[in-house]
């Protein structure tokens, strides 16, 4: 009975084969599906005022964050640092007006300091010491939102508002709880 099963997987794996095709024989070979490329935002060029830079710093950031979609769970910390050093690079290339100058160097400072603790990261080889320096990022990324605020950006960051909404029961006497058992 082992035989006849071994025989009819083999026959199932030749026809299989078969019917895909060869490259030689000129079937229909399955071809990968990549992904279109993601081509970095144009940047402008000139002293920018208030408005122009938070477009271009924007598109900027919605760049890095395409680029970040695309990374795998596992390359997830060791891939971030470069995609946002390198949007990092594009932010601080901008050529700003004096009036915004002073919060925009605030910013990238304040961003520089958060790729630097999102590097440190990458370096743990504990789940505590990820946590820990997970938790010291995240206090560290709070540094960039008062002067994102202040200019405007919607996409590199911004202070999260908190959403609070009321709830109420409409009919708690309409509830069907269980009883205790062991009162």
């Amino acid at each position: 009975m082992k035989t006849l099963g071994a025989v009819a997987m083999t026959v199932c794996a030749i026809t299989f084969l078969a019917a895909c095709g060869s490259s030689d024989d000129g079937g229909d070979q399955p071809t990968a599906v990549t992904a279109a490329a993601i081509e970095a935002p144009e940047q402008p060029t000139g002293s920018l005022d208030k408005a122009a830079l938070v477009k271009a710093a924007d598109a900027n950031c919605e760049y890095e964050w395409q680029l970040r979609g695309r990374l795998g769970i596992a390359a997830q910390w060791s891939g971030t640092v470069p995609v946002m050093e390198e949007v990092q690079g594009l932010q601080s290339d901008l050529q700003v007006d004096p009036s915004v100058k002073t919060t925009w160097e605030e910013y990238l400072k304040a961003n520089q300091a958060y790729i630097d603790s999102l590097s440190e990261i990458t370096t743990v080889s504990t789940d505590e010491e990820a946590g820990a320096k997970s938790a010291a990022a995240n206090e560290v990324a709070q540094a960039t939102y008062p002067p994102a605020d202040e200019l405007g950006l919607e996409v590199c960051t911004f202070t999260p508002d908190p959403t609070v909404e009321q709830t109420e029961m409409e009919n708690p006497t309409s509830l069907d709880l269980p009883e205790p058992t062991n009162t």
